[in-house]
């Protein structure tokens, strides 16, 4: 999979391998007109993220992205 340095930050950053050398979570909250949006939406179409309704935020209309297993192999290897 072939992915840019933003969308390697933005996984790195949803495992949490921005503050320690393994992964600890699997999550990046995000809505319309978040700065990540568009880069968010391209992880889902390379296969990278899926993304989800946050069940804990019925007012602003959020997503929850996960990393995929693919997502996770390519900025780990």
């Amino acid at each position: 999979m072939e992915l840019t340095e933003k969308e390697i930050k933005v996984i790195r950053h949803s495992l949490g391998l921005d503050y320690q050398k393994e992964p600890f979570r699997n999550h990046f909250v995000a809505g319309e007109g978040h700065s990540e949006m568009p880069i968010l939406e391209s992880l889902i179409s390379k296969g990278a993220m899926v993304k989800r309704p946050d069940p804990f935020d019925e007012v602003n209309g959020n997503f929850i992205f996960h990393v995929t297993e693919d997502g996770k192999a390519a900025v780990l290897c």
